[in-house]
């Protein structure tokens, strides 16, 4: 019983706190070398993001394929609209990358600052249109 208890996963109180602590887990799975969960854990963390924004924002994501739309509306208009484009491909590629296996630790490394700047461009585009 208290195993079963170990393997079960905390239940998501927010998609943020959920996007931020998978940030942390994919800096440490790079320090680990352990490309394929660094490149899924970023791929979540802009995941739950984009869901966090698109709930408060009315924007309906309910399903993997929503993740693009989602961003590119987001993005469309916005003072980020590349940092945020450009983030979003840089995921969806580390979401690949997680089935590839074919981008080297450099990369990674690189990818995952892109990731971060999305992020916070993402951060910042919801406060805009919560505050128009």
């Amino acid at each position: 019983m208290a195993r079963e208890r170990e393997l079960q996963p905390e239940p998501i109180t927010s998609h943020r706190v959920h996007s931020q602590r998978l940030m942390e887990h994919a800096q440490e799975e790079l320090k680990k070398s352990d490309r394929l969960q660094a490149s899924e854990k970023a791929w979540g963390a802009v995941a739950h993001a984009l869901k966090e924004v698109a709930d408060d924002l009315g924007m309906t994501y309910a399903q993997h394929s929503d993740a693009r739309r989602v961003a590119r509306q987001l993005a469309q208009g916005s003072p980020d609209e590349d940092i945020l484009w450009g983030g979003f491909y840089t995921a969806d590629g580390l979401h690949r990358n997680f089935y590839e296996d074919i981008q080297t630790p450099e990369d990674l490394e690189y990818a995952l600052i892109q990731v971060e700047r999305f992020l916070a461009a993402l951060a910042r585009e919801h406060q805009r249109r919560k505050a128009s």
